[in-house]
């Protein structure tokens, strides 16, 4: 997201300001601070797609539940295509 957040912007001050109006959302979504569950169906919906909810899911699963990677391997694939498509569209964007 950082890549994505200072692709676009022109200045230091710009990126932060940015970067603090996509995390501070992401985070009260994700599951860190409040649990998922005691959210709207519609707001769960929302916070399943965002990346941070992904990792989250992802590191609960290896260090709480001792799940194995493996186990984990549908997130972990969708937290490196989301990672990838931000990548290419980045690189993309340079191109033009």
């Amino acid at each position: 997201m950082g890549i994505l957040i200072t692709f676009f912007t022109k200045n230091q001050s710009t990126a932060i300001l940015a970067s603090l109006l996509v995390v501070v959302p992401m985070l009260f979504l994700s599951g860190i601070i409040l649990p998922t569950e005691f959210m709207e169906p519609f707001m769960q919906i929302i916070s399943s797609l965002l990346p941070l909810t992904v990792a989250n899911n992802i590191l609960v699963g290896l260090i709480v539940k001792g799940q194995l990677l493996t186990e984990l391997s549908i997130e972990l694939l969708g937290l490196i295509v989301f990672s990838a498509a931000i990548i290419i569209a980045v690189l993309l964007k340079k191109e033009q």
